[in-house]
Order: structure tokens, then sequence, then C-alpha cells
């Protein structure tokens, strides 16, 4: 796919949303890590794996509505 120029600001909010979805999935996995080694009760990890998943998702969305406006944009 061409999306033809990319601009600054799109690239910074892609790399911005992008970095956000990987801290996302690195605290998740931590926190499971965490609970695997019976260091806190599960009840209380589970709730920061379910925040950290959630905020990775809606960063997986915020870089998805930039790509869908640049393929409109140069399309």
């Amino acid at each position: 796919m061409k999306f033809g120029r990319l601009d600054l600001k799109n690239l910074i909010l892609m790399l911005i949303f992008a970095g956000l979805v990987v801290g996302g999935l690195q605290i998740a996995g931590m926190w499971v890590w965490v609970m695997s080694s019976g260091a806190i009760p599960a009840y209380e990890g589970g709730v920061h794996v379910m925040i950290a998943l959630i905020g990775a998702l809606f960063a997986i969305n915020g870089l998805l509505k930039i790509l869908a406006t640049l393929k409109t944009k140069f399309a």
C-alpha cells in the first residue's frame, strides 16, 4: 500500500501510539509474571492486567484511526 508522503505530525503520533501498545503489553506481561510468582493475590494483579490490556487496545484503536485517515487522504 502506498500512503504517499507522511508528514511529521502523523509519523510522531503513530510512534507514540505504537509505543503505548508495546508498553501496555509489557506491563500486562509483567503483572502476569508477578502473579505467577505468588507475590500478590490473583484478584489484585488481574485488575492491573486488564487495565494494561484495555490501554493497549485503545492505543491500537488510535493507531488504526491514523492509518485510516492516511489511507483516505492519499487514496
